[in-house]
């Protein structure tokens, strides 16, 4: 399976608020209720807010994408298909890499499918993983270790990478875990609205 790393722009900024608000729903709505999340995400991954943050440099989006041929029956997803946008040569050696055209502009190879995305703040002496998300039907596959693995040698001169995950999202502190994270502290955070954040701190040392 072909699995692709890119670096998002404000193109992109529509997909990813489709998968956003896909994902979400499906993982967060039985977890943490429909007004929580629904709130979350009209404040944090409305398009005009994911496009305002890749312009301004606030965040850095990723997407990943994975070979389409190997999408389950029923995902017709196909935003961001190469066959959409202008083909470049399949890029070899790592699954992380980013195919980019000579005038800078990222390409697909043709037959991708998004199917996640991810999004870091970075600081003066570390990164924060502000988002990671995969859709349910493309995890287990190594994502998002290929994800992190890509933030641990892009970022290899920082200090660590840390991250806040919400206490009852048992699977991913698991994963987080699996991954190198350890849990150093808790938060509470006023989302607004009346909807407050309990979440884990977990941190992943580089060096």
């Amino acid at each position: 399976m072909e699995k692709r790393i890119t670096i998002a722009t404000v193109a992109d900024a529509t997909l990813i608020a489709a998968l956003a608000d896909e994902i979400w729903k499906e993982h967060y709505f039985p977890m943490s209720g429909e007004a929580y999340v629904l709130h979350l995400l009209k404040t944090l991954q409305s398009e005009e807010i994911i496009e305002a943050d890749i312009a301004s440099e606030r965040a850095v989006y990723y997407l990943l994408y994975i070979d389409s041929e190997a999408a389950p029956d029923g995902d017709t997803n196909r935003r961001g298909r190469a066959s959409e946008r202008p083909e470049t040569p399949k890029m070899t050696g790592t699954t992380s890499s980013t195919a980019t055209t000579q005038d800078g502009q990222e390409r697909i190879p043709c037959g991708l499918l998004p199917v996640g995305y991810c999004a870091v703040n970075v600081e003066e002496k570390a990164v924060c993983l502000s988002k990671l998300y995969v859709k349910k039907a493309y995890r287990q596959n190594g994502l998002s270790r290929m994800m992190i693995d890509y933030l641990k040698e892009h970022f290899a001169h920082k200090e660590y990478i840390h991250l806040i995950v919400n206490k009852k999202n048992a699977g991913s502190i698991a994963a987080y875990r699996h991954l190198g994270f350890t849990i150093t502290g808790d938060v509470i955070i006023d989302a607004g609205a009346g909807h407050f954040m309990n979440d884990y701190v977990m941190k992943l040392t580089l060096h």
